[in-house]
């Protein structure tokens, strides 16, 4: 069921834009995604098929309108997806996923959510704003680049693995889950990326100097190894903090 849309199907199951204005995108087997799609900000919309993206989709809704993923729904982009605005949410005690290949943008100083699974093997690029993500899943050998001034927030657990890098200027927040931190293969954090901890657990599997900033405001700092910290460490007086490693301090904490 498609409703008040400018579609361009250029076959039974292979779209080429052009505007999402709302309703549900439905099909009995996939469909491929090849132009510009851009899913307009009148309605929450539904997609209840799966889709594979190679092209571009641009989404930009108003506040409390989502991008609502059916049970088992499945999103594979290995194009563009800029996310401007809004939230990918998932339907109560359903299953869904986005799965990141290519390249997904935050661009606006707006608010960005997804709630649905979220597995990157791509490239999310932090340029606008704040991306949550909400609906945990991992990245595996993918790369986060987050601007000067600009947020990326995993509220829920991801492991991040096999040479995941995140790198920048701007701020990684950890605030609920369990955010897990693999350092084989190469897996890093900047030492220019801006570390808070403001709650859940986060996780290094071995020996690893935190990067040069970072406030830890709440939640668990665990690892079987031993957490170094060389430059700055604020400890802040929001919430109770865990200590569940050995922490040597060569540089400068500061606890209010």
């Amino acid at each position: 069921t498609i409703m008040a849309n400018n579609f361009n199907w250029v076959a039974a199951n292979t779209l080429d834009g052009v505007l999402w204005e709302e309703g549900t995108l439905t099909s009995p087997s996939l469909i491929t995604q090849i132009g510009t799609l851009t899913i307009g900000d009148s309605n929450t919309k539904f997609l209840d098929t799966q889709l594979n993206n190679t092209g571009t989709i641009v989404e930009n809704h108003l506040s409390n309108r989502d991008l609502i993923f059916q049970d088992e729904v499945v999103l594979n982009n290995s194009g563009n997806y800029e996310l401007q605005r809004g939230e990918i949410r998932k339907a109560s005690n359903s299953i869904a996923t986005f799965n990141n290949s290519g390249t997904l943008r935050k661009t606006t100083t707006r608010t960005g959510l997804i709630g649905v699974t979220f597995n990157n093997t791509g490239t999310v690029n932090v340029e606008r704003g704040i991306l949550t993500l909400a609906g945990g899943g991992e990245t595996d050998g993918g790369t986060f680049n987050i601007s000067l001034g600009e947020t990326l927030n995993f509220s829920n657990s991801h492991t991040l693995k096999n040479g995941t890098q995140i790198n920048g200027d701007g701020n990684l927040q950890i605030t609920g889950g369990i955010v897990d931190l693999q350092l084989a293969g190469g897996t890093a954090i900047a030492d220019t990326v801006e570390l808070t901890i403001g709650g859940g657990t986060f996780e290094v599997d071995g020996n690893w100097t935190l990067p040069n900033k970072v406030n830890w405001n709440g939640g668990t700092l665990k690892s079987p190894g031993i957490i170094t910290s060389s430059d700055t460490l604020t400890i802040g007086d929001s919430d109770t903090k865990f200590l569940d490693t050995q922490l040597n301090n060569t540089g400068t904490i500061v606890e209010n």
